[in-house]
């Protein structure tokens, strides 16, 4: 469906099967310094000339205990606009908690309206014994094995702002476990070094990363997707661009709020 397309280029639900399962005795510490309550993204999707979507990123200014975990509650709202509401009208919202400590999700919910499809799930995350419940929308709650570590579509989103991306070399591959509905997989992507990158909130050093993926007839090209993050402490995400059959999509920051360090803007 035409929305799922968008949810694969906006949130990098670029998805390779992974068998890897494991239970592990205790949560990973991450020392991150890259967001924190407050932070606010939004961005503009493109096809053309024509704005199709928006997307809003955003951190509660809240902690909350969830499962006796202390939580970020992060969510992403992705919605189209104008002539394309009409076509195709689509309001998805994600929302996770998320470790303060481990980056990883303790809960996670979604709801997606797309055009007269309609679905709803829950899922809580159980790291220590390697297993997930999902509870969907007219379905059977069920239990699922989860690799160690693994994320869902939010944290995924957060994760990749915490690696140091000093250590890899141009053309290596990052790879990151993830669950979405009832499967484990790894997102694999390879690194590209840095640009500049020109934005409507200013030109911008920027690292670039493209997801390998399938072969799929929607796209063009070896490497068809490619994400820009700010080349800073922030590591926010700036651009994403899908080389499409006919023209392309991109996602672009449009604005931002409550960054916790300075957004590294040349002019």
């Amino acid at each position: 469906m035409f929305f799922n397309k968008i949810n694969i280029l906006l949130f990098l639900s670029i998805i390779i099967l992974s068998s890897s399962k494991g239970v592990q005795n205790d949560y990973r510490k991450i020392n991150q310094n890259a967001y924190f309550q407050g932070e606010k993204l939004f961005y503009k999707l493109g096809y053309g000339f024509i704005t199709a979507g928006e997307a809003d990123i955003n951190i509660d200014t809240k902690l909350y205990k969830i499962n006796n975990r202390i939580c970020h509650r992060m969510s992403i709202l992705g919605r189209t606009v104008g002539a394309f509401s009409l076509v195709v009208p689509v309001n998805d919202y994600f929302e996770s908690y998320i470790d303060t400590n481990a980056v990883l999700p303790i809960r996670s919910s979604k709801s997606q309206e797309e055009n007269k499809f309609r679905y709803k799930e829950k899922m809580d995350f159980d790291h220590i014994n390697g297993n997930v419940r999902v509870e969907a929308e007219r379905k059977e709650t069920k239990f699922y094995k989860i690799s160690n570590d693994v994320l869902d579509l939010v944290s995924g989103y957060y994760y990749l702002r915490t690696i140091n991306f000093d250590k890899y070399k141009i053309n290596d591959t990052i790879s990151i476990k993830a669950f979405y509905e009832d499967s484990s997989y790894t997102f694999k992507l390879i690194y590209f070094g840095k640009t500049k990158l020109k934005t409507t909130i200013g030109t911008i050093n920027s690292r670039v990363l493209s997801p390998i993926m399938p072969y799929n007839s929607l796209f063009r090209g070896k490497y068809p997707l490619k994400l820009w993050l700010s080349d800073d402490l922030n590591k926010i995400p700036l651009k994403v661009k899908a080389e499409l059959v006919l023209g392309s999509l991109e996602i672009e920051i449009n604005r931002c709020s409550g960054l916790r360090n300075p957004l590294n803007v040349i002019k």
